[in-house]
């Protein structure tokens, strides 16, 4: 997440050293994230398949037409390879369900149905074609079980004055959420809506909703007839939540990092069922005694609040510290 407004699609350029470097850094140390975006790759490093422990491999903004099946199914516990920003014309698929390939829409235009939908995610930016987003909609509409998606930029801003107008490709898109529904996951990150679009209530399947750095001031009523099992609001102007938060009884995590509330919203504590809650970087002074209703919590994260009641150094040491000063 940046603290300023920058331009994530083109990150500085690396050469052939900072590769071998990197690579090396990783191997060594044992790395489980590797960051080769921006490189000028036209064809996959030999080393990087001694890397047995990446996890997370990052090749955005590179040359690269394909990647190998060797990539996808050599590295034992590889689970997310990025891929955003290449001219991919073929990628095969994985023989790992759990491995997640992100690819931007253009990518997905032309080669996403080459990939199982399972393995897939897509980012759909902000400088896609109409092309592009008469594909993603046709074949979203049309029954392709894509389950996480997308839709604006790639990085969080935090600050004024950093979120645009969708595109007219982007806001098509935008448009069309209600047949989408298939989807598992949806992301709407820094774009300047008026909104939640109300599409989204359609989208039964739904269980991880991410509406983030949008400014927004209050979120809709329609949310608690969803079925989220994840919901993140971060960097917006929200000082409540709706009451209808309470009717999310599969909802187990909740992140509304970087908002200025000023307290915890009510309506948490008729939430017992959640299990994770962030909130940090906001405005809270207090966590009150009704945090002892939430019986199934398992971690409150609230750093970087000005924090009164209890006392920064109680707070501190978590969440049973917490509920033994009020108890």
């Amino acid at each position: 997440m940046a603290s300023k407004k920058t331009d994530p699609w083109k990150p500085s350029t690396r050469g052939p050293a900072e590769v071998a470097k990197r690579i090396a850094e990783a191997k060594t140390r044992k790395l489980s994230p590797l960051d080769l975006s921006n490189c000028g790759l036209q064809e996959i490093p030999e080393d990087i398949f001694a890397l047995v422990d990446l996890i997370s491999l990052d090749l955005s903004d590179n040359a690269l037409k394909t990647v190998p099946s060797r990539l996808l199914d050599s590295l034992p516990k590889l689970r997310q390879i990025i891929l955003l920003g290449n001219p991919l014309e073929t990628v095969p698929p994985p023989a790992r369900t759990r491995l997640r390939i992100e690819i931007d829409g253009q990518a997905f235009r032309r080669c996403g149905r080459q990939l199982k939908a399972q393995n897939l995610h897509v980012l759909f930016g902000t400088d896609e074609s109409m092309d592009d987003a008469d594909f993603l909609i046709g074949e979203l509409s049309h029954g392709f079980p894509l389950a996480s998606l997308t839709l604006g930029t790639r990085a969080i801003t935090i600050g004024e004055g950093n979120r645009e107008m969708p595109t007219v490709p982007l806001q098509k898109v935008l448009d069309s959420l209600a047949g989408f529904s298939g989807l598992q996951q949806l992301s709407l990150h820094c774009i300047k809506l008026d909104s939640v679009p109300v599409g989204i209530s359609q989208l039964s399947r739904l269980k991880s909703l991410g509406l983030n750095g949008l400014d927004l001031t209050k979120l809709p009523d329609w949310i608690g007839t969803l079925n989220l099992e994840i919901f993140t609001a971060m960097v917006n102007q929200l000082t409540e939540l709706p009451a209808s938060f309470s009717r999310l009884r599969t909802l187990k995590t909740l992140r509304l990092m970087f908002s200025p509330l000023k307290h915890i919203p009510i309506v948490i504590f008729d939430m017992p069922w959640l299990q994770f809650i962030i909130l940090s970087n906001c405005e809270i002074r207090e966590i009150p005694p009704s945090i002892l209703r939430l019986d199934h919590l398992q971690a409150l994260s609230i750093s970087h609040n000005p924090l009164e009641s209890p006392p920064p150094e109680v707070a501190d040491k978590g969440l049973d510290a917490i509920r033994d000063y009020w108890r």
